[in-house]
């Protein structure tokens, strides 16, 4: 039968601050990587300080050519 295509899906938390934990942050990175049917779960804590912020970060919000 026909090839299953994985759609890519972007969860992202923003990590904590004032030295508190963030669960959104905690949850966007334990679930990076995660398979779910035919979804990837690409998952990203983002710095609170942009400046911070990694290419690795920042590849998931650039335009794909495909």
């Amino acid at each position: 039968m026909g090839e299953t295509k994985l759609v890519k899906a972007l969860v992202t938390g923003f990590e904590g601050w004032l030295g508190k934990t963030n669960p959104a942050g905690v949850i966007a990175k334990s679930l990076d990587g995660a398979k779910i049917n035919d979804l990837e779960v690409v998952g990203r804590e983002i710095p609170e300080d942009f400046t911070k912020t990694t290419q690795r970060d920042k590849a998931p919000y650039r335009r794909s050519s495909a």
